[in-house]
């Protein structure tokens, strides 16, 4: 396979140049940096650690598609490093646990040893006489096609009935974060101590959490071949905190589609299988429920 830099150029400005998701920036330099700082100078005090103001924009590139015979690619926006890098790992992590603990009813919520299990499971309780249907689902633009104001709902909705469930105040609710253990569970404790944070606990306290993430996406601007432009639907694709929020927004509405109708049906999921692996959802069951209005 030869690489030619005329080609990667094309194909790659045909992506930033899709005026649904991105847009150039005429803003000066000096300019952009003083709106960059207006935007952390939002950012409370007590999360000073998490700022940094000088570091540089993130730079993407483009992974181009072989299947696409390398007309269209994935658009990679870096974030490491950049001014938010820290906040946004720490929320992603933030996030992520809370779904879990606050709405376990998600589709995405086994992991891949638990969910072919779980797969294996299910075919071993059918009957071979069993008609079933199968729904394959590709969340095409899992990051890039959800409208930040279902995120921002789906944030709210996620704190509010997690404070309900704890029966927690969020206007004094602090959570503290583990940003450098490597296990998956047991990564949040409720409450701070100061002396932990230079162990990497990072506290967070849950009313800022909406705040802490509309500032995240404002900073939307980034740099690639040679310009700059800024994303204005979505989350990017690179950024840390964005495989949360996305996975935040499709659990919330799978959660309230299985609520309304567990309702409607109380034996409509007995012979249901529905899971979803980051963006690819499986939903299979018996023929006559693809019929039942």
């Amino acid at each position: 396979m030869a690489y030619c830099p005329l080609l990667y150029y094309q194909s790659s400005l045909a992506v930033w140049a899709d005026q649904q998701v991105f847009e150039p920036v005429h803003t000066s330099f000096e300019g952009l940096k003083q709106k960059i700082l207006q935007i952390l100078s939002s950012i409370p005090k007590q999360y000073s650690w998490a700022v940094s103001p000088s570091s540089p924009l993130p730079n993407a590139y483009v992974l181009l598609k072989a299947k696409k015979f390398f007309a269209t690619g994935r658009p990679i926006i870096s974030h490491t490093n950049s001014s938010l890098s820290k906040l946004n790992s720490t929320l992603a992590i933030l996030l992520m646990d809370l779904v879990s603990v606050t709405w376990p009813e998600q589709f995405g919520e086994l992991k891949t040893p638990r969910l072919w299990k779980y797969i294996h499971t299910y075919f071993s309780s059918m009957s071979p006489c069993q008609h079933l249907v199968m729904y394959n689902q590709d969340l095409t633009g899992f990051f890039t096609s959800i409208p930040l104001d279902r995120i921002f709902i789906a944030v709210e909705a996620l704190i509010r009935e997690y404070a309900h469930q704890t029966s927690s105040d969020p206007h004094q609710c602090t959570i503290s974060v583990d940003v450098k253990t490597k296990q998956k569970h047991f990564r949040l404790f409720r409450g701070m101590v100061t002396a932990l944070q230079s162990l990497g606990k990072r506290p967070v306290q849950l009313k800022d959490v909406p705040h802490l993430i509309q500032v995240s996406l404002k900073l939307d601007c980034f740099t690639a071949l040679n310009r700059t432009w800024r994303q204005h639907r979505g989350v990017p694709i690179g950024g840390h905190v964005s495989p949360a929020l996305s996975s935040v927004a499709i659990a919330y509405h799978e959660v309230l589609w299985k609520r309304t109708f567990t309702i409607l049906h109380s034996s409509l999921f007995n012979n249901m299988l529905m899971i979803r692996y980051v963006d690819n959802r499986l939903i299979i069951s018996e023929y006559w429920t693809s019929h039942d209005p």
